[in-house]
């Protein structure tokens, strides 16, 4: 494991051609700084099996450049607040449902409550309400 004092977009990039790191978890505004970094088009990573986002609704335009680049993108939520994780997108499923974040984590249970404090339709994925407006069937 590998902590910075700090997140540097350039010290990042060093770090994942350096350590060729498999898995990093990125915030939604950190996936954005790295895509838009002018080394982001050469950048080695090849290491890397996945990057897990979340902590914040997850717009397609912030992964979508690393699924350009043969990067799958997975979603977590709850890390801090449910201790782990309450709802995860897989890497291998998050291509095919942008803007969803995901199911369930197993023992967790979870309700979603739509307009007017009444249950949400029942289904096996989810979109943030606030993301980019794109819903997974």
């Amino acid at each position: 494991m590998l902590v910075e004092r700090a997140f540097d977009v350039g010290q990042f990039l060093d770090d994942v051609e350096q350590w060729q790191p498999t898995w990093t978890v990125l915030v939604p505004a950190a996936l954005t700084a790295v895509a838009a970094h002018p080394r982001f088009a050469t950048a080695d990573f090849g290491s890397l099996r996945g990057v897990m986002t979340g902590s914040s609704p997850v717009p397609a335009a912030a992964t979508r450049p690393f699924f350009d680049r043969g990067v799958p993108v997975g979603q977590i939520y709850g890390s801090t607040e449910t201790a782990p994780i309450a709802a995860h997108l897989r890497c291998d499923e998050a291509a095919e449902h942008p803007g969803s974040c995901g199911k369930p984590s197993t023992i967790c249970e979870v309700r979603i409550i739509g307009e007017g404090g009444r249950d949400a339709a029942a289904g096996p994925w989810w979109a943030c309400p606030t993301n980019d407006g794109a819903r997974c069937p």
